[in-house]
């Protein structure tokens, strides 16, 4: 489990579908900005073929729960800084059904630009080298599995928040909101 975020294309209201829909079908798009084709108020699943996988624009991978989880843990040492990032984007690492609407953008991309400075603390213990507790005894760090450095966290955030204006961007060209 973990947190993906999309932004849904326009294809099926802009006539962009591969094959022309028929006379008889209303096209509805939904808050999360998914549109949908109903027939006599019955959803119609056949023919809405798009170039887009799953009619995604872009979708991306934010995280599983314990990077999300961490990453929240990180923004945590500065909340003031970053409210609806912690509200609204990282506030659990698997939740969906929910959205970021248009005109919720700039406060996010506020964020997301006082974010390239954040630096992460990381959560490794640094007083205890785990390498010369077991030196060649396995072939990967124990410790590795749930800690990770100031620096291999930075890299964690700074790819979150290439993601986040990735999706802001997207977002606002097609005039559609941010899915989780």
């Amino acid at each position: 489990m973990g947190l993906d975020a999309c932004v849904f294309c326009d294809c099926l209201e802009k006539g962009r579908n591969l094959k022309p829909l028929p006379n008889d079908v209303v096209i509805k798009v939904g808050a999360d900005g998914y549109a949908s084709v109903e027939r006599n108020g019955e959803e119609v699943w056949e023919d809405l073929e798009c170039e887009h996988q799953f009619r995604f624009l872009i979708r991306h991978r934010l995280g599983n729960i314990a990077l999300v989880g961490f990453l929240r843990w990180e923004l945590n040492r500065e909340a003031s800084s970053y409210p609806f990032l912690l509200k609204r984007v990282v506030y659990s690492g698997s939740h969906t059904g929910d959205w970021i609407g248009l005109d919720q953008l700039p406060e996010l991309q506020a964020e997301l630009q006082r974010l390239a400075t954040f630096k992460c603390a990381g959560n490794a213990p640094k007083s205890f080298d785990w390498s010369r507790l077991l030196p060649n005894v396995f072939p990967f760090d124990l410790w590795r599995q749930n800690y990770s450095t100031a620096a291999e966290s930075d890299r964690f955030m700074q790819t979150f928040r290439s993601q986040m204006l990735e999706l802001i961007e997207v977002a606002k060209r097609a005039g559609k909101p941010i899915s989780f």
